[in-house]
């Protein structure tokens, strides 16, 4: 590789940019070639990098939203509970007066 650029200049420059530092150095068509491959490889990696962080966010933020329906659900199911014992107390209250 082109041993007069450092990764910064070759991974953060913009194109045009880095196009001028290869004219500039008189670079071979091969060290081009060379230079935008390992660019393309370092921001692929990059981006990739960046995706793996988001899933792991959004997926600690889905298992937050799954404990709090869980959770809401198991109030829900309690409720539930509450209401038919309150059902059946109602049923034999009524069948003692008839």
């Amino acid at each position: 590789m082109a041993y007069y650029l450092t990764e910064e200049d070759i991974v953060y420059s913009t194109i045009p940019e880095l196009n001028r530092l290869l004219e500039k150095n008189n670079a071979s068509k091969e060290e081009v070639t060379e230079v935008k491959n390992y660019r393309r490889k370092r921001l692929l990696q990059k981006s990739g990098k960046h995706r793996y962080q988001e899933r792991q966010s959004n997926y600690g933020s889905l298992q937050k939203v799954r404990d709090e329906l869980k959770l809401e659900f198991q109030t829900i199911q309690a409720e539930i509970e509450e209401l038919k014992m309150y059902k059946e107390c109602c049923l034999l209250l009524n069948s003692e007066y008839y």
